[in-house]
């Protein structure tokens, strides 16, 4: 088998990206899936779009 990945270490959404001391879980993200989530918001009547935001952030 050979395994291929771009990053340094194998896993790619699975990974860990270590910053000053602290570890950071780099996914993976359910954000990748909104369809995830407008199903989950559909189940309480609300639709995601109206409900929430998003935004970047840095350690």
């Amino acid at each position: 088998m050979t395994v291929l990945e771009q990053a340094e270490t194998a896993g790619g959404k699975c990974g860990l990206v270590e910053v000053d001391g602290y570890r950071f879980d780099s996914g993976p993200s359910l954000l990748t899936m909104p369809w995830v989530f407008e199903k989950l918001f559909a189940a309480t009547g609300a639709r995601l779009p109206t409900s929430s935001s998003s935004c970047a952030s840095s350690p």
